[in-house]
């Protein structure tokens, strides 16, 4: 009797201990929302969070405060979440074997999800090699890791995934495969041939995974140009802060960047906040700029940066006369952003006059009736609005007449 009551108190006592460890751990993941101090902080925060779990937090705990990524706000973030998201590869070792291994954030995104999606190709490893996470997970937003990882344009993530077997037949929400987003965001070279997205009873699942090829090589010119756009690109706010003659020096900044990407630099490089040389131009809100950027022979135009925005979402944001320029050159305002929503989407919920610009340039027959609703509201007070600044200015008319 008295060795159940002393094992009852010291598992009492080793519960109470855990429940604090874990508390611990969930205010430092509630207090760490941005992942900009995560990146300059790796080593203080994780080493402070793996010291809860080695004392007996659950290492499954979520934190509930919006966590600020480069692509959107998003709750329920674990610690692994994090530790992929950044790759800080100790961490990613260490939970990667005790952590329930499919928990997913409020957009059903897994670690692996994080991961594809900022080209951490060794944490990516890691994950895939304990055999416990779903290669094939899908988010809120119809992605896999792989679909991730080719819309960010994270080759050797994408190289990585199809080692392992991530499917490439399956849909996403527009009825794309990933020969299809391939080919988009213009990795098509790693896949030699399209992959079926409809099974047959003779051709198995497994029997449809295309071949995979040798990852491919980048000549040493290329790699250098491209060395240079990446520091070019990340030099970007030190450029813009130099109050001397900001103009020149940011007209001398954009032609550099164009005749890198003239020489044969891609480009698909982005600064610290994870945008890129057009949306630079567009944050500088001159038109000048930005088309020395889009002048470039063989610019594409509908590219995202690493906020899984367009340049009309950016625009929206930081530059709405701009706009007209930018849908003169070719970008397409039926694209979404990370978030499924298009740039007139942004602008009205922002209360932005950037809508002005892009009323009406929607397709509304290819919308999903979800979103065709939540554009007959956005019409619906549009129109409400309207009628009463109408009526105001009658009641404005009649005060004076009287």
């Amino acid at each position: 009797m008295l060795n159940k009551i002393t094992n009852f108190f010291h598992q009492t006592k080793k519960r109470i201990h855990n429940s604090q460890q874990t508390s611990a751990l969930q205010d430092l993941l509630e207090q760490s929302t941005d992942m900009n101090f995560l990146y300059s902080n790796k080593d203080a925060y994780f080493s402070r969070a793996l010291a809860f779990v080695r004392q007996g937090a659950d290492p499954n705990v979520t934190s509930q405060t919006k966590f600020k990524d480069f692509f959107k706000k998003n709750p329920n973030y674990t610690l692994l979440h994090q530790a992929a998201l950044v790759g800080y590869i100790p961490a990613v070792k260490e939970l990667a074997s005790i952590v329930q291994p499919n928990m997913v954030t409020k957009d059903k995104e897994t670690p692996l999800h994080l991961a594809a999606r900022t080209g951490q190709t060794e944490a990516m490893n890691i994950l895939l090699n304990t055999k416990r996470f779903d290669i094939n997970a899908v988010n809120r937003f119809g992605m896999t890791p792989l679909y991730e990882a080719i819309r960010n344009k994270e080759r050797d993530t994408i190289w990585l995934l199809l080692q392992h077997g991530a499917r490439t037949d399956l849909l996403t929400p527009k009825g794309e495969n990933a020969f299809d987003l391939a080919k988009k965001y213009g990795n098509a070279d790693l896949f030699p041939q399209k992959p079926s997205s409809k099974p047959t009873s003779k051709q198995p699942k497994e029997e449809q995974q295309p071949s995979i090829i040798e990852k491919p090589s980048i000549t040493p010119e290329v790699q250098a140009l491209n060395k240079k756009m990446k520091e070019h690109v990340m030099s970007f706010n030190d450029a813009y802060k130099n109050p001397h003659d900001r103009e020149k020096n940011m007209r001398l900044y954009f032609e550099k960047g164009a005749e890198l990407m003239r020489q044969g630099a891609a480009q698909d490089f982005f600064d610290t906040d994870g945008e890129s040389l057009l949306d630079q131009a567009i944050y500088t809100k001159n038109q000048d700029f930005m088309n020395i950027v889009i002048s470039v022979p063989g610019f594409q135009i509908n590219e995202p940066n690493k906020k899984g925005q367009y340049p009309l979402h950016v625009a929206v944001n930081y530059y709405p006369e701009g706009i007209p320029l930018l849908l003169e050159k070719g970008a397409d305002p039926e694209l979404l952003d990370k978030n499924g929503h298009t740039a007139y989407q942004n602008a009205f919920d922002q209360g932005s006059d950037a809508k002005l610009y892009l009323k009406g340039k929607q397709k509304q027959k290819e919308l999903s009736i979800q979103d065709r609703l939540k554009n007959l509201e956005r019409s619906t007070e549009e129109a409400l609005q309207e009628e009463k600044a109408k009526m105001n200015a009658l009641i404005q008319k009649t005060k004076k007449t009287h």
